[in-house]
């Protein structure tokens, strides 16, 4: 495939949303070849940012590592590539990991003012923090109107808590960050790897 190195994953763009996709890295942009065969390419030096960070799951989706990235002047310009992949259930961290390395550095080297940022969007971040706030506001507005007797409040609070720590830790976790020059990708945002 003339000096790329390919990654199948899921993609997300607003024409095909959640399809499965190839995607290869070439000297000088990235090729997304979606499942209909239509080509899209992504000159590197157009990238203006790149996301790291990873998805807890629920409601029936799976918990995977994902890569957003943000092309100048592009109409859909948000593109996602994720570990999760919809043809196998057993997902290849290693040649993830490895693709979206060589993607940055590629990314790095056409355009140094790029943008690496890891962790949720702040979207996403402040959604999940004003769904916590919600439900521990509940217990507090049943007991102010006397819907609940104190234990009742308390119980149901502690309760509320219980079912939005995996939130609350994943708020923590993923806070929306942009890495600067020299620092190193938290271990979190990549899978590691198990050497044996």
């Amino acid at each position: 495939m003339n000096n790329s190195k390919t990654y199948h994953s899921q993609a997300y763009n607003l024409q095909d949303l959640l399809t499965s996709a190839t995607w290869e890295l070439h000297t000088d942009h990235l090729l997304r070849i979606s499942k209909k065969q239509t080509v899209e390419k992504f000159p590197y030096a157009q990238i203006d940012s790149v996301r790291l960070c990873f998805h807890i799951g629920g409601r029936g989706s799976a918990a995977k590592f994902c890569c957003y990235f943000s092309v100048k002047s592009y109409w859909s310009s948000k593109q996602m590539l994720s570990s999760a992949n919809n043809d196998t259930k057993t997902e290849n961290y290693e040649t993830y990991r490895t693709f979206v390395l060589e993607f940055i550095r590629k990314v790095k080297q056409h355009n140094p003012s790029a943008r690496l940022i890891v962790g949720h969007s702040w979207s996403s971040w402040l959604f999940y923090l004003a769904t916590v706030i919600f439900l521990l506001c509940v217990p507090v507005f049943t007991y102010k109107q006397h819907i609940s007797n104190d234990t009742e409040s308390l119980i149901m609070g502690l309760v509320l808590l219980l079912l939005s720590s995996p939130l609350v830790v994943s708020m923590a976790k993923y806070f929306p960050r942009t890495l600067q020059e020299g620092d190193t990708i938290p271990n979190n945002i990549l899978p590691a790897i198990k050497i044996y």
